[in-house]
């Protein structure tokens, strides 16, 4: 790898927003329509899709900090030779059992209240209550990735990934790996990528 990308841990809002740019960037070329539910705009304008951004950018950074210490970490890579961000991700390490209790209730609070919440919440229950359900011991676990369009094919999701495996085997933990179809390949080809096969192609 070249020593032009250089991985980074996030410690600052400025770090932060600088990631939540490149997911919109990135998930939208090609546009990935779950995308949307996660990240909603509500409106056809310049100015809607602005807040949309803004308000992204709050709602990432207040979710990083609700975790307690060292769970949440987000990483991510710069290209020193323009000072891009060029790729990021989130891994979650959970040393003890997440939900010893119960599943915490999921509403897609990031929606106003109507029916497009509602939507929201139910696809998102449906996804991930049988995740937490699979995932309610210590592991490490891969969320959000992106990687920009430029950059693509270069090796960033590798740097991000290793950075993952390696902790995982340093501290002893089962991980889980999330990937659309389209990343399936690849994370095979680097044999990160195995048990449930639950991906489908609209994903």
């Amino acid at each position: 790898m070249s020593p032009t990308y250089i991985l980074h841990e996030v410690t600052t809002r400025a770090e932060s927003d600088a990631i939540v740019d490149l997911a919109w960037v990135a998930w939208r070329e090609p546009y990935i329509s779950s995308f949307q539910l996660f990240h909603p705009v509500h409106g056809p304008t310049a100015q809607d899709h602005e807040a949309a951004v803004l308000a992204d950018k709050e709602r990432a950074w207040k979710t990083h900090l609700s975790y307690k210490e060292g769970i949440s970490h987000w990483i991510y890579v710069v290209d020193q030779s323009n000072g891009a961000v060029i790729g990021a991700c989130q891994w979650l390490i959970f040393t003890e059992t997440p939900w010893p209790n119960e599943l915490p209730k999921i509403v897609a609070t990031w929606w106003p209240e109507g029916e497009g919440r509602n939507f929201a919440t139910e696809f998102v229950r449906q996804c991930y209550t049988p995740r937490q359900q699979w995932m309610n011991r210590p592991h490490i676990a891969l969320n959000q990735t992106s990687v920009h369009p430029k950059y693509r094919g270069k090796g960033i999701g590798t740097l991000l990934m290793d950075w993952g495996t390696n902790m995982a085997d340093k501290l002893g933990l089962e991980g889980f790996i999330e990937a659309s179809w389209r990343s399936v390949r690849r994370r095979e080809a680097t044999d990160t990528l195995a048990g449930r096969s639950d991906v489908g192609e609209g994903e």
